[in-house]
């Protein structure tokens, strides 16, 4: 055994004595991230767009259904999306619908019906794919809760119980 330990030690003293090895996860080059170049114009035309366009998920995602039950209340900067680290913030108002600033600046506001509107800006902004990705319901936030656990109450009753079992 002493014979193996030795062995041992030569063996981590030439590994750490070599210079290191590249990753053999990827022997492509490394390029760094580059901002995408953003057109504002295109952008914020983009963004108008949005507030007319019929939201297309399985089950409607419209935000009159939670303010009816009581669920969620109009309020200034109540829903939040944050993609790659960009945080688009919106207000709530007392019919559902959601407002915000356009891109293009100069006190412009949009105001959009559902949900996945939102998460479709919040997404062109970040520069990422618009229609690809988790849904609305998982990643709109009102003031910190998904909406997903927003619309089913009991769900979020039943992880509560289970983590205060644990």
């Amino acid at each position: 055994t002493a014979r193996r330990l030795s062995n041992k030690r030569e063996h981590v003293a030439k590994r750490r004595a070599s210079p290191p090895q590249p990753s053999r996860v990827s022997k492509a080059a490394r390029v760094p991230a580059v901002a995408p170049v953003v057109d504002f114009v295109t952008l914020a035309a983009e963004e108008r767009e949005e507030q007319h366009r019929p939201c297309m998920c399985s089950a409607p995602c419209r935000l009159q259904p939670l303010i009816e039950s009581g669920c969620i209340a109009a309020g200034s900067l109540a829903l939040s999306v944050c993609i790659k680290g960009a945080l688009t913030s919106a207000d709530v108002s007392e019919t559902g619908a959601i407002r915000l600033p356009s891109s293009s600046g100069g006190g412009e506001l949009l105001e959009l019906q559902t949900p996945c509107a939102l998460l479709r800006v919040a997404r062109r902004r970040a520069g990422v794919v618009v229609d690809k990705g988790p849904s609305a319901r998982t990643t709109v936030f009102y003031k910190g809760v998904s909406l997903n656990a927003l619309a089913q109450p009991g769900q979020v009753r039943r992880d509560r119980r289970s983590r205060a079992a644990t």
